[in-house]
């Protein structure tokens, strides 16, 4: 059970990661009263939902889905800043 847990986090980031890109990048569907950070960056959109999702997570009692679920969303955040700074640095 725990293992299939550990899966749902990292299936749930990355759909998070795959809808916030669709959203943000490849469609641009945010309203124009919502063009401003955390809702047009994809990096802030990205960590705080899947932080919001982890959370969500946890009150419905899947604990290790959450925990696994908040580690992918530092790490991917992390991933991604610096992603974001070696291709705008150059």
């Amino acid at each position: 059970m725990l293992l299939i847990e550990i899966l749902t986090g990292i299936a749930t980031s990355f759909l998070i990661l795959w809808v916030t890109w669709m959203v943000v990048e490849k469609h641009n569907i945010i309203p124009e009263w919502l063009q401003f950070k955390p809702y047009n960056c994809r990096t802030c959109l990205t960590f705080w939902l899947t932080a919001g999702v982890a959370v969500g997570w946890w009150t419905v009692g899947m604990h290790a889905t959450s925990i696994t679920t908040a580690v992918m969303a530092v790490l991917n955040a992390i991933a991604m800043y610096i992603d974001d700074k070696q291709r705008f640095d150059e």
